[in-house]
């Protein structure tokens, strides 16, 4: 550590239930951190500075959902993208601690709290929490910290069990679940909203073919979702919450928000529990008549037949915008462009959750050709093979972090004997490159689980056949562990041909020196 200089750590801040997009309790966490750090006080540096805020707004840290492990298996984890975010950060030391209001805002599963262990222990990291409750540092603070955790779970469990049975309960009677936000089409009490109400009814129609505009004209072809999505946001009409974009317009509609709507058992007066029909409710009014929604449910599950929403774009949150430090997303051009696979786009600033600064696209099908260059001569070195054979092993990540702290240990000792001119200018430099280059690989190696995709790519028989088999899926598995810190995309030089160095892979995270230097 070095005197005169802040300690840059994170700030996470969790709320379990945010009512209608509120964002006050997760300010008001972030505010109590804030002034935490202001008066910490760390060996070897003038104080602490927070420069990452990790915000779990209306995200459970107990349950949890089942999905791919790294091996390929299935298994039931807690999904928490924020709080995986925060660990690699401190893993890669891209920060050197983190702050939370309380353990269990920081915690409430054991794996959840066995991983940032390890991420402390590796790294040295402060840890620390308003209420005092967070500190991994020593041996009595971790065991307390265990104890206090699978306390807090058994807890959520408790409660989960409970509200089950009073949920099961409710459902056989036929009446329905009130609490959490309201639905769009209804209010508070469940009362039907009648603008809202011909809104969903409009969907509906418009998924079916038959929707009459005003003037009696007919609907000439069935709407998809995406275009009612665009339509709904062009013609200013507010979502459910009815918060507005910094410019005063309601926020945009998502697919997903009408699919949802569409597809709710409240919509035709009916109580679906555990994905099934269980009887019509006996307390609401429904909304669309059942042969209209029973026709919409048929409509939507054929719209989806056939992969139609399967990713395609596989470098989506893997390219980074120059301009802002954003992820790009992948989005499709329209047909008549003739160019089937889309873009890659930095979204501006207004759009929901995912907005940057809108100043950056770069054509899909050259993106993939690009990075699929880099990521088969990567895969092809032999190094490359024999570390990422190694880290895909039982315990290979148990070796990526012993090989990481002998190359960090060797990497000083060739600074002293620099310093104490031992060695040359240029014989240091040769190598502090070599070892570099192991470092970045084993940090990549320890912030991100080896998936199995990575295992059979690495030990196929010939690396360029083998990827040629993969899915898009599998393809930005692969991605995500060759560049940990994302590919990021420079400004272009020309409009008329596409530039192959736009695309710049990054061993550090994004920041406005790396895209100076990326530039130079």
């Amino acid at each position: 550590m070095t005197d005169g200089k802040l300690l840059p750590v994170g700030a996470l801040v969790r709320i379990s239930d945010a009512r209608d997009e509120d964002t006050a309790g997760v300010e008001r966490q972030e505010k109590d951190c804030h002034h935490l750090a202001a008066g910490l006080k760390v060996p070897g540096y003038n104080g602490v500075e927070i420069v990452r805020v990790y915000v779990e707004n209306d995200t459970s840290a107990f349950k949890r959902k089942k999905i791919r492990l790294p091996d390929g298996s299935m298994g039931m984890r807690v999904v928490r993208p924020e709080f995986r975010r925060a660990v690699n950060d401190l893993v890669s030391e891209a920060i050197g601690g983190l702050i939370g209001y309380d353990l269990d805002r920081v915690a409430r599963d054991p794996r959840d709290l066995e991983d940032l262990i390890d991420a402390v222990e590796l790294t040295n990291a402060l840890t620390r929490s308003v209420t005092g409750s967070l500190d991994l540092s020593t041996d009595a603070g971790i065991t307390m910290a265990r104890v206090m955790v699978a306390m807090a779970n058994k807890s959520s469990r408790d409660s989960s069990r409970r509200i089950k049975r009073k949920r099961d309960e409710m459902a056989e009677d036929g009446v329905y679940v009130r609490g959490g936000r309201r639905r769009y089409g209804r209010n508070s009490d469940n009362s039907i909203r009648p603008e809202e109400a011909a809104h969903i009814k409009e969907w509906a129609l418009r998924v079916l073919g038959e929707f009459e505009d005003a003037d009696g004209s007919k609907q000439a072809e069935k709407d998809s979702l995406r275009t009612i999505a665009r339509d709904f946001t062009a013609r200013g009409i507010p979502t459910v919450s009815g918060s507005l974009r910094p410019d005063g317009k309601p926020h945009g509609w998502h697919v997903r928000t009408i699919h949802s709507s569409l597809t709710s058992g409240h919509v035709a007066g009916l109580i679906v529990h555990r994905g099934v029909v269980v009887r019509k409710a006996v307390d609401i009014e429904p909304i669309l008549d059942r042969d209209l929604w029973d026709r919409v449910q048929i409509q939507l599950k054929s719209n989806s037949r056939g992969g139609g929403h399967k990713l395609k774009r596989w470098l989506s949150a893997v390219l980074v915008c120059a301009k802002c430090g954003r992820r790009l997303n992948g989005v499709p051009y329209r047909a008549a462009r003739g160019r089937p696979m889309g873009k890659y786009q930095c979204w501006p600033e207004n759009t929901p959750h995912i907005g940057g600064c809108g100043g950056t696209s770069i054509d899909a099908q050259h993106a993939h050709d690009t990075a699929e260059a880099l990521i088969l001569k990567y895969c092809s070195r032999p190094d490359v093979i024999t570390t990422l054979s190694e880290a895909v092993s039982a315990d290979g990540a148990a070796t990526a972090r012993d090989n990481l702290k002998a190359d960090e240990q060797q990497l000083q000792e060739l600074a002293t004997m620099w310093g104490q001119k031992m060695i040359t200018m240029p014989e240091y430099l040769a190598a502090r490159r070599e070892i570099d280059d192991r470092i970045k690989r084993w940090h990549a190696i320890v912030s991100h689980s080896m998936p199995s995709e990575i295992r059979e790519l690495v030990t196929a028989d010939s690396v360029e056949a083998h990827w040629q088999t993969l899915d898009p899926d599998a393809r930005r598995e692969v991605a995500r562990v060759v560049f940990p810190f994302g590919i990021m995309i420079v400004p272009a030089k020309t409009k008329f041909e596409f530039d192959p160095d736009r695309l710049v892979k990054l061993d550090e995270p994004w920041s406005p020196s790396v895209v100076v230097r990326a530039i130079d």
